[in-house]
């Protein structure tokens, strides 16, 4: 995953990912090595999005924006818990490359990328989402009369 996200000039120093915080109920894992009983860590699962492109800003949730697993594991996609659990990465544990702030010129201009805190009442059940929002938004009918005036 590094590699192709340095060799095909992906921006940022990292893939976006929809962040948990993970209390660990399991002492060791397959996907992330050791793991400490009770140890609280950011995690995600490891579906991530490389982004290309030039862009204006991204904004991703900060640590206190970010859920906690506890409070979505109900609605994992047909398994248990801890079989969706065991799945999850540390955040600290997913590729990482050279910040790209320059995006690529082969990729039209995204304007803004966001990734959203998760509104947990607009989840759909069973299904995993990454709540990311690409593109700029179009200003309401009064802000582009006043635009014109001025």
């Amino acid at each position: 995953m590094r590699e192709i996200a340095v060799r095909t000039n992906a921006i940022l120093d990292r893939p976006l990912a929809q962040l948990f915080w993970v209390q660990w109920a399991m002492p060791q894992s397959r996907s992330s090595g050791s793991r400490s009983h009770g140890q609280w860590d950011l995690a995600c699962i490891p579906t991530y999005f490389l982004v290309y492109g030039y862009y204006r800003r991204v904004t991703i949730p900060r640590d206190v924006e970010v859920p906690c697993f506890t409070e979505w594991h109900g609605k994992c996609m047909g398994e248990t818990p801890d079989d969706f659990e065991d799945r999850l990465i540390k955040w600290s544990d997913i590729p990482t490359w050279t910040n790209n702030d320059f995006g690529s010129a082969l990729v039209p201009h995204h304007g803004n990328v966001k990734m959203k805190p998760v509104n947990f009442e607009r989840w759909c059940p069973n299904v995993h989402q990454t709540a990311l929002w690409m593109g700029t938004a179009t200003p309401s009918y009064n802000s582009q009369l006043r635009q014109a005036q001025a």
